[in-house]
């Protein structure tokens, strides 16, 4: 494709575009946060969405999302022909963006879920999988350490049975006990510490009912593979807090177990129908809450 044979990243060594230094001190400025993970945390974003004609605020959302790493990877732009405009590119990635989330939501949510179902979406960034997933269930929490992405969410036209939170503790204290039936949660607990992921799924087993299910991803290792990986640990993680780590198969089932819940089913994402036998984005696990 035009305009990537000068483009290769090496770990640790942010793509070109990343090393202007007017670009950087802008891209820093939006991203920075004293939480990890909290991308996009400003509180003024709600104020600049509330500003902006309806007409330009899905465009809008899509170029903030745009600015961090995690929604939008740092070589996203590269999929697309160089002379592509910056706008095109977006709003190209964000259309992508929707139909993988709507397999997502087709093969992970909807057959663990019944109508009058009460889910949370824990870590549910811009909302987008919350959004698609309202039709299928009764009301569904979302919530999200970044007060500014859950700001940008509430903005955006969403179903009147999606909740938006914010949550910046290392708990669910905001969630009473045994009121939900389903927990889910993706590409969220593989970049925290195992004593963060510990701590929530003791939270989920709270927050379930009696028999409610828990389905999130996560990257798994084999034994004497590298816990961390070090591409995710260089400048992205000092930019924003983001870090990245595998887990063993027995770790992940021991773990659960530990919390509370039964024995947990453990599938590869690409198995499921739809997903590219070449996509790798780790696993899926199934807990269910013992009744």
């Amino acid at each position: 494709m035009a305009g990537q044979a000068d483009t290769k990243i090496t770990p640790g060594t942010p793509p070109a575009p990343y090393r202007r230094p007017l670009f950087t001190r802008i891209q820093q400025f939006v991203l920075a946060s004293s939480k990890d993970h909290a991308f996009l945390d400003r509180p003024y974003f709600g104020l600049v969405m509330a500003l902006t004609p309806r007409r330009w605020k899905r465009p809008l959302a899509n170029y903030i999302l745009a600015l961090s790493p995690h929604y939008f990877l740092p070589n996203w732009e590269r999929k697309y022909p160089a002379e592509w405009p910056h706008a095109d590119k977006v709003a190209a990635n964000a259309k992508e963006g929707l139909a993988y989330r709507r397999k997502i939501v087709d093969h992970l949510i909807i057959p663990n879920a019944t109508a009058d179902c009460q889910m949370l979406d824990f870590g549910c960034g811009p909302g987008v999988i919350a959004v698609m997933a309202a039709p299928y269930v009764g009301k569904i929490t979302a919530v999200d350490v970044s007060r500014g992405v859950i700001a940008i969410s509430r903005a955006l036209d969403h179903p009147s049975n999606v909740e938006f939170l914010a949550n910046r503790k290392d708990d669910l204290s905001i969630i009473a006990s045994a009121s939900l039936d389903l927990v889910f949660s993706f590409v969220v607990l593989q970049h925290l510490t195992p004593d963060q992921v510990r701590k929530f799924l003791e939270e989920f087993h709270r927050v379930l009912k009696p028999g409610g299910k828990l389905v999130f991803q996560i990257k798994l290792r084999e034994a004497g593979e590298p816990r961390h990986d070090p591409g995710v640990g260089g400048w992205l993680h000092r930019r924003t807090m983001l870090r990245m780590v595998f887990y063993t198969r027995a770790d992940i089932q021991h773990m659960v177990r530990e919390c509370g819940f039964g024995d947990c089913t453990i599938t590869n994402l690409r198995d499921y129908e739809g997903f590219a036998k070449e996509h790798d984005n780790g696993q899926i696990i199934i807990a269910q809450k013992p009744a």
